[in-house]
């Protein structure tokens, strides 16, 4: 179900925003020409409780489109809905070794709690993000 979000990154890619269940929200970049997705982040938690404290659960950009600026603007968008829906702030886990994503989420104003977290094989450095919102 099309929430009917499209917000327009640069010349070429819009965002879409889909509801995807009762606690998960989707976002898509997709160039005009309709081709592909070359980007998409998920929010999860509680989306329709005002004051709620949601989950930035992933963000995936296509190899050949990173480092343009389309995950950072999928990363907005979530932010924006988030806002929107008058969340109290997101939170979410990014591995020690992903290090554009800590500092993708940094630039937009999230902060860093380190905190270890156990791994499937072995105990891994977790950096906890949250984003507080005005919700």
């Amino acid at each position: 179900m099309s929430l009917g979000l499209h917000t327009s990154i640069g010349n070429a890619v819009r965002v879409t925003t889909t509801r995807a269940g009762s606690g998960r929200v989707e976002f898509h970049a997709i160039p005009f020409d309709g081709t592909r997705v070359v980007a998409s982040a998920v929010l999860s938690g509680p989306l329709d409780a005002v004051g709620s404290e949601l989950v930035f659960d992933e963000l995936w950009v296509a190899p050949d489109v990173r480092g343009t600026g389309i995950g950072t603007r999928v990363t907005r968008a979530a932010i924006t809905w988030a806002d929107l829906h008058l969340a109290a702030g997101i939170d979410t886990y990014v591995p020690e070794e992903n290090v554009a994503m800590q500092r993708l989420l940094e630039q937009l104003g999230f902060e860093r709690r380190p905190e270890l977290e156990h791994g499937e094989e072995s105990w891994t450095q977790i950096f906890a993000l949250t984003l507080e919102l005005a919700g």
